[in-house]
């Protein structure tokens, strides 16, 4: 048992690492886009692009709108309104996964913030993602099973950055 969480802390310690990396390289190779307060869209792309390198053996995608490989478009992947009635498209900003394939190869869910306005949103969406067991709304369990979620606070200062961790609806670093 002890050498099972000492080989799950050794995997968070190098994912994070890969993603620090990444948003490191963000940072040094596209400081244009920090300067001219670009969109938070924009900097997502990237940051996926460089992440794609460190992540080779997935895909890396942003704004996937499939869940599964028989899945429609926004057939599965909804999650409550919190103001009102009813559902609304639930995706995040990028994912690590596997396409073609079902939530076992759902590895890593991103969230990409450029202030904390929504933060509340992006946090809950990360817990309910990252759930083993999914959540329920109106009868129906909706699981996405992502192994972990990661939200990425990047502001223009560099020194700056912030990243939480995500593993089974629980926030764990």
């Amino acid at each position: 048992m002890a050498k099972t969480k000492v080989k799950k802390r050794r995997m968070i310690s190098i994912i994070k690492q890969k993603i620090i990396n990444c948003v490191d390289k963000l940072y040094l190779e596209d400081k244009y886009l920090f300067d001219c307060e670009i969109c938070e869209r924009c900097l997502m792309f990237r940051l996926a692009y460089y992440l794609q390198i460190e992540f080779f053996d997935y895909f890396v995608d942003c704004e996937f709108n499939k869940m599964g490989f028989y899945g429609y478009k926004h057939a599965n992947k909804v999650e409550p309104i919190r103001h009102g009635k009813g559902v609304k498209k639930m995706y995040a900003d990028i994912i690590i996964h596997k396409r073609n394939s079902n939530i076992q190869d759902n590895f890593i869910c991103l969230e990409i913030k450029r202030t904390r306005k929504g933060l509340s949103n992006d946090l809950k969406r990360l817990k309910n993602m990252t759930r083993e067991r999914g959540f329920s709304y109106k009868y129906t369990n909706y699981i996405y099973a992502y192994n972990y979620g990661f939200l990425i606070l990047l502001p223009k200062n560099k020194d700056k950055p912030e990243i939480k961790i995500f593993k089974n609806g629980e926030e764990i670093l």
